[in-house]
């Protein structure tokens, strides 16, 4: 949905640019390529919704989202997806990890040497979904 240009700038498929990196050193490059002072950075999965959202107003009719793991691996992306109500078919990387039900972790005691433990976040009723169930 994105394209990277030569100028350090992306641009969606409508037209629509936001920079790929911040700084005020970027700037004359900016102007020199013609990028308009008014531009921010935008995230990948920010300009991905834009364009959900930009299609949604023009009336166009709702379907899939299907996007590569570019965007999946982004959970903010997931949920917004999930608070707009849309169907989606996400990409995601083998260390994202499903769970069923909401997830709180919990505390491990220190046992007084070595590292401290890291939190545990399952318990039986919201064990990490195995890749074969959810595939």
């Amino acid at each position: 949905m994105s394209f990277r240009g030569f100028s350090g700038t992306s641009a969606a498929a409508d037209g629509s640019v936001g920079k790929t990196q911040v700084g005020s050193f970027l700037r004359p490059r900016d102007d020199a390529s013609g990028v308009p002072a008014d531009v921010t950075f935008k995230r990948k999965r920010e300009l991905g919704l834009d364009i959900i959202d930009r299609a949604k107003g023009w009336g166009l009719p709702e379907g899939v989202i299907v996007t590569d793991a570019g965007y999946g691996v982004a959970t903010e992306f997931r949920e917004q997806l999930w608070a707009r109500t849309l169907l989606y078919v996400v990409g995601i990387t083998g260390d994202v990890r499903m769970w069923r039900g909401k997830v709180t972790p919990q505390p491990m005691p220190y046992q007084g040497f070595g590292r401290p433990r890291k939190a545990r976040t399952s318990t039986p009723e919201t064990a990490a979904v195995s890749y074969g169930l959810w595939r």
